[in-house]
């Protein structure tokens, strides 16, 4: 997510992600996109007025409303977004899938999990990489982004509220995949509730692509 701007909550953003847009020549034409942690849709809005069918969730009820009315607003009618959680979301999908396996469950061309997975316990976390690569459809990608084990996100506790990766850990997870983007980085942070001062996270970038099936 974004720096937050004074009185918006949700960090709202006009421009969708820029990793998105500049790989978006590597997607496919059309297809499905899920957004896990939609917020406010601007990442939905962009790909679902490029031709895909898309999927977004988000925990935040107030901001599923504030990603709708985009939506309505800007006559995206492709889009579905929903109040979910990533690891209950990605269950039910991956149990379809096993389910269905001949074309009635359903898999995603492109995946977006941006600044979500830091936000999650450890066992959490894993269960939705696990779920995003049982449902990254042949040659898919997928665009993450989590805080690292690096100054200074290292203030944080072991046992604190947000997880840091350590980046070979985290690939280990796409083992057989493409990595097209690997970007170390440190994203500036306006402060937020419980930590209100400005600070800066450190960040590793990836664009993934799963291997032709």
């Amino acid at each position: 997510m974004p720096a937050k701007k004074p009185n918006d909550p949700y960090r709202s953003k006009a421009e969708p992600n820029k990793v998105l847009v500049d790989f978006f020549s590597h997607c496919k034409p059309a297809g499905w996109f899920l957004d896990l942690g939609c917020n406010t849709g601007t990442e939905l809005q962009y790909m679902g007025t490029h031709g895909y069918q898309c999927e977004g969730i988000d925990t935040d009820p107030e901001a599923i409303a504030i990603c709708r009315t985009r939506l309505l607003t800007k006559h995206v009618t492709n889009t579905v977004a929903i109040v979910a959680s990533a690891q209950d979301f990605l269950q039910e999908k991956v149990a379809a899938l096993i389910a269905h396996p001949k074309g009635k469950g359903r898999s995603y061309d492109v995946i977006h999990c941006w600044n979500v997975l830091p936000f999650l316990a450890s066992n959490e976390a894993k269960a939705v990489l696990a779920g995003m690569c049982k449902l990254s459809a042949s040659n898919g990608l997928v665009f993450l982004r989590v805080f690292r084990d690096a100054q200074p996100s290292k203030h944080y506790p072991e046992d604190g509220p947000v997880h840091l990766f350590h980046i070979a850990a985290l690939k280990e997870h796409f083992q057989g995949y493409e990595v097209l983007v690997e970007k170390e980085e440190y994203f500036a942070d306006e402060g937020h509730p419980g930590r209100p001062e400005p600070h800066d996270h450190a960040v590793v970038s990836l664009v993934i692509k799963k291997p032709a099936e």
